[in-house]
């Protein structure tokens, strides 16, 4: 693996360790704080995304977790809409998500005809669902199932939060790896293409998939010390610094 790449997966790998004792801290805590489930769930999230992001690099599969960044990217885009509607109304964004949560569940579980599922389970979902549909009007049910707790898209969550440009250029670029039918990439490996500017363009996927994961963690363990005060701040402050130090070594 190249060198820089090497500074930045045990960069990637400090902030795993540091978003570990966030867990630790938060996820052993009885609250009836439900914000404070629903952010620690978001970290968990990013926290296991990370660890796929590193795993898949060590192992050359970096397309693969390039795709974990873009997971990543869509929840610090997420995680930071959170905040600003929790903001302007907390208890109607906490209701949003959690009504959000269980309609996609019971999408989920309805395609799969409730396979495996406990009777119990069902009753008490469809009943929370029933519920939820109640709360809104035609539209926002719609805007609700299709775009989660924020009614909007994510290229106006990105908008919202100031993630334009890495939208454009992180989510649209490495959403395609998601799928399938985008074979480009394999067919340039397959014939072992080595043109310089294929070399370079994959070197430059590889920085960006590599920075982005590290803002997203960071964003999360930054606001979520802020909010409950857990003393995090340095350890941040040098993940940050060792960053920009990586940086000035890639030019």
């Amino acid at each position: 693996m190249d060198k820089v790449l090497s500074l930045w997966i045990n960069l990637l790998t400090k902030g795993f360790d540091l978003s570990f004792e966030f867990d630790k801290i938060l996820r052993p805590i009885r609250t009836d704080d439900i914000v404070k489930k629903v952010m620690n769930a978001f970290l968990f999230k990013a926290n296991r995304s990370l660890c796929s992001v590193i795993l898949l690099y060590k192992n050359n599969l970096n397309e693969e977790g390039q795709v974990f960044t873009r997971i990543m990217f869509e929840l610090m885009i997420d995680f930071e809409y959170l905040i600003l509607a929790l903001n302007s109304d907390s208890k109607k964004t906490v209701e949003r998500m959690l009504d959000s949560i269980v309609l996609e569940k019971m999408k989920q579980i309805r395609a799969s005809n409730f396979a495996g599922i406990p009777q119990n389970i069902i009753e008490e979902y469809t009943k929370y669902e029933s519920d939820a549909i109640g709360r809104y009007t035609m539209d926002d049910l719609k805007r609700l199932r299709q775009n989660g707790f924020s009614l909007v898209s994510i290229e106006d969550r990105a908008k919202k939060t100031g993630h334009s440009e890495e939208y454009n250029i992180v989510y649209r670029n490495f959403s395609r790896n998601v799928h399938n039918n985008d074979l480009i990439e394999s067919f340039l490996q397959i014939c072992a293409y080595q043109a310089n500017d294929y070399e370079l363009m994959k070197y430059s996927r590889d920085l960006l998939s590599m920075e982005t994961s590290f803002n997203t963690i960071c964003s999360l363990m930054d606001i979520i010390n802020k909010i409950y005060s857990l003393g995090f701040k340095n350890k941040i402050d040098d993940l940050i610094v060792e960053r920009k130090k990586i940086k000035m070594g890639e030019t």
